[in-house]
């Protein structure tokens, strides 16, 4: 949930490290992460730049090699060619260097590929300025893990991915969190996004829940690199009550560029087996709007009020606050907002109170959409236990022309139920607009014969695809068998303009 995450101020590439004595080492280093894209065979040319600082000081460079660990994060080991080969592919034109005040220095490096080479390496350059001997005192000692991406385009090396384990289990509070072990089982690094939703015994939507790493959590990534071989746990806190009873679970794992994972299973859940809290805490705030989308030229400003509603027969204090939709997103809209009347507020029993919202578009905003969320978290007056957490949309359309682009980028499947197949459509909105699309997927079979027809849609829940963002469009399909299909796809997108695809698809 927003307001659980940690937002931690977390920089991979950078490892502090404390260290007995007197100064503080000044020198930094350009660029952090050096990315490579090779062919078996070729050399390539990289450059450090050392900054000084206002001492004259010593620097090492030595390699290193990561380690992914199940969180996500990842680890740093001395370098050994017997374990990571790729290291032995590195060299550099010195690894002590002498930087003085008022002088950068650089550092050379070459990466000579095998022709036997293919699929990513990652290898590190610890650049570590060397600690003066002191007599006393405490110094803070920086040193600055250089990332080197180094891909290696081989043809016939596919990017691929096994779900190694999925299920719904209790956290350490005794809250059900969905789980699931990604393995990346090709020799590329590749980014992966991951969802799953529960549905009830009638097939009804429970929730629908965002999966990330541990350490996705908690510096507000939704998509983690995973490293080739690595094995990392995805993980999605389940904020409905699930009564006991029968509960469909499907996973949804979207990696690299075109690549999906589906699994659906049924699960049992039993009285006891989970934690929830008291059924009181359940809807303590409410809002007479469930979103706020303007349309608003450049320099344009409005205001719009919002009612926070205590539901509680006690009182509850509310902390109101703005969120990114993702970490940097580019269509930001959270900058150019201002809640008045919205400092921390204490509703008394089933009371009420207006914020206002406001929102000054700058005079130089690009014509696009732009977006965010208000999050209004409840917290119970006296015990100041939180009691949960609403988040409502907010949107801003900025000019009148606009773009309206989408890609396909992957169709799967997964056996639904008896004859059913839920075919999966994985969609990226290139544009700078919301798309909610339309589509349709005609089926063939070698033969060209007609074997099924499904329209497409977007979950429930979702209105729409924001821009710059990922999503899946699903329907059922019935009559397929094992084997390989050719599927005909029509797009209708919001302004009218019809695109048309074909892609194959795999029933296993």
């Amino acid at each position: 949930m927003l307001s659980k995450r940690l937002f931690l101020m977390v920089m991979a590439v950078v490892v502090s490290l404390a260290i007995i004595s007197a100064g503080a080492a000044a020198v930094g280093v350009r660029p952090l992460v050096i990315d490579l894209d090779l062919k078996p065979g070729d050399v390539g040319q990289f450059e450090l730049v050392l900054s000084p600082g206002t001492a004259a000081e010593v620097v090492h460079l030595s390699l290193y090699q990561p380690v992914q660990l199940v969180d996500g994060s990842l680890e740093y080991h001395p370098g050994d060619p017997e374990i990571f080969p790729a290291l032995s592919w590195i060299s550099l034109d010195q690894t002590v260097v002498n930087v003085y005040p008022g002088s950068e220095a650089k550092v050379s490096g070459t990466v000579r590929v095998p022709f036997s080479a293919g699929g990513s390496h990652t290898a590190v350059i610890m650049v570590e300025p060397q600690v003066p001997m002191v007599q006393s005192g405490i110094t803070f000692r920086v040193r600055y893990a250089v990332r080197l991406n180094i891909r290696v385009d081989r043809p016939g090396l596919r990017r691929t991915a096994e779900l190694v384990e999925f299920d719904l289990a209790a956290d350490e509070t005794g809250q059900p969190v969905i789980r699931g072990l990604i393995h990346n089982s090709s020799q590329w690094d590749y980014l992966v996004t991951g969802e799953a939703a529960i549905r009830d015994s009638e097939r009804r939507l429970v929730e629908r829940i965002p999966l990330t790493s541990l350490t996705g959590l908690e510096s507000g990534l939704e998509s983690v690199r995973i490293f080739p071989g690595a094995v990392v746990e995805f993980l999605g806190p389940v904020t409905k009550r699930l009564e006991p009873g029968e509960y469909n679970i499907r996973m949804f794992i979207r990696y690299g560029d075109t690549g999906q994972i589906i699994k659906t299973e049924n699960m049992v859940i039993a009285p006891g087996d989970f934690v929830f809290s008291d059924d009181d805490d359940l809807g303590a705030v409410s809002f007479d709007l469930d979103q706020i989308a303007l349309e608003l030229n450049a320099g344009g400003r409005r205001s719009q009020p919002l009612l926070v509603s205590n539901e509680l027969g006690r009182s509850i204090k509310v902390v109101v606050g703005l969120e990114e939709v993702e970490r940097d997103y580019p269509y930001s809209l959270i900058e150019w907002i201002q809640l008045s009347n919205a400092e921390e507020i204490v509703l008394p029993p089933r009371g009420n109170r207006r914020i206002v919202v406001t929102t000054a578009v700058p005079r130089d905003a690009e014509t696009a959409s732009y977006h965010g969320v208000l999050a209004v978290a409840a917290f119970d007056a006296e015990t100041e236990d939180f009691l949960g957490l609403i988040s409502i949309p907010v949107s801003v359309l900025v000019g009148g022309e606009h773009e309206y682009n989408l890609e396909v980028r992957s169709l799967g499947s997964a056996l639904y139920e008896d004859d059913l197949h839920l075919i999966s459509l994985d969609l990226a909105n290139t544009g700078n607009v919301p798309l909610n699309p339309e589509v349709t997927l005609v089926i063939y079979n070698d033969a060209g014969e007609f074997i099924a027809r499904a329209e497409l849609a977007l979950p429930e829940g979702s209105a729409n695809i924001l821009p710059l963002r990922s999503s899946t469009v699903e329907g059922l399909a019935s009559g397929l068998e094992a084997g390989r299909y050719l599927a005909q796809l029509s797009i209708l997108l919001d302004n009218n303009e019809e695109l048309s695809f074909e892609r194959e698809l795999v029933i296993e």
